[in-house]
């Protein structure tokens, strides 16, 4: 692997490692809430979502493949 190489793949990952953080960031805001109306809202919401949803989300983050590999399932 060269420096170009490097660099190259460092481009392609770029967008979705910044979504990735953001959605962390967000996410960790809520999860650490201290209000007990916040943390009760978060535990209704997760288990009453569809399943699909949860696929979904999870999936941006699981589903991923370093770029230049087979496609990720679900075309993700």
């Amino acid at each position: 692997m060269t420096t170009g190489d490097l660099a190259a793949y460092d481009r392609a990952r770029l967008g979705r490692t910044r979504a990735v953080v953001s959605t962390a960031r967000r996410k960790g805001r809520i999860a650490v809430s201290r209000s007990r109306l916040v943390h009760r809202m978060q535990v209704l919401g997760m288990r009453r979502a569809p399943a699909s949803i949860v696929r979904k989300e999870t999936g941006r983050v699981w589903d991923w493949t370093p770029p230049g590999t087979a496609e990720a399932p679900g075309g993700r």
